[in-house]
Parts: structure tokens; sequence; C-alpha cells
């Protein structure tokens, strides 16, 4: 049963002075934050990418294991499955793809 909040999520870093806030966001209302003061602020940017990602990387999972598994066609699928995979890395890296 899928009972999380559905995607995107949005990733705001609404950082001030020596305080780092990270604010996760769905369907207007925040789904996690994340606050830092010890000055790790590269890792908890990161952690928060990941966090938005969630919903992106549990689609692209399921894309993938829905991928059809013929014979005639498994560099077309391939490819398939490289993209959506590359596509949901790249939102919880924050790179391009």
């Amino acid at each position: 049963m899928n009972t999380h909040t559905p995607g995107p999520w949005k990733h705001y870093d609404d950082s001030e002075n020596s305080v780092h806030r990270h604010e996760i966001v769905a369907l207007g209302k925040t789904v996690a934050r994340i606050y830092c003061t010890n000055g790790a602020q590269i890792e908890d940017a990161a952690n928060a990418r990941l966090i938005a990602a969630a919903p992106d990387l549990l689609e692209a999972l399921q894309e993938i294991l829905e991928q059809p598994n013929y014979t005639w066609d498994k560099e077309k699928i391939l490819q398939e499955v490289k993209r959506i995979a590359g596509s949901a890395i790249a939102k919880a890296t924050g790179e391009q793809p």
C-alpha cells in the first residue's frame, strides 16, 4: 500500500546566518525539515536533495520493474531503464541528467 505524500517533492534552502534549514514540501505542506548549526551545510543540502528525490527514486524503481522483458528489444529496454534511473539519480544528487 502506497501511503506517502505523492511527488514531486521540492527542496527549499531556507538558511539564515549560522542556522541552516532545508525544507521538503509537497502539495503545499512540509514533508520534512533539516536543521543544522554544526557547519555541515554541504552534507545537509545533499541529505535534503536525497529526501526530496525519494518519490522520484521510488517511481524510477517501479518503472524499471515494469519494463517488459522481450529478448528482441533488450537494448531499447536497457536505454529506457538507464534514462529513468539517470533522471532520478540526477535529482537526488543535484546534478543534470
